[in-house]
């Protein structure tokens, strides 16, 4: 419920960009460790890690705010297919 009030139309632009950026941080410290997914060395590793992070919070967003709730195993699965896509 709160993440559904936070990142809401009413909700917080600010801790929605704070979500974004901590996703963006973990993503770009895997990245630099080599742990990237294949195809993407050409990238520059922060836009790389920004570009998911956005899509995540995309998702994540629709998620909760989806009706009917979608499940979260299949809301999981459809993101991991996107991602490798």
């Amino acid at each position: 419920m709160l993440y559904r009030r936070m990142l809401s139309e009413g909700g917080s632009a600010r801790f929605a960009r704070r979500m974004q950026h901590r996703l963006a941080g973990g993503l770009a410290e895997r990245f630099a460790q080599g742990r990237r997914p294949p195809g993407a060395a050409d990238v520059p590793l922060d836009l790389h890690a920004g570009y998911l992070a956005g899509a995540l919070c995309g998702v994540i967003t629709t998620w909760i705010s989806a009706d009917p709730p979608v499940p979260a195993a299949d809301a999981a699965l459809a993101t991991w297919r996107m991602l490798r896509v």
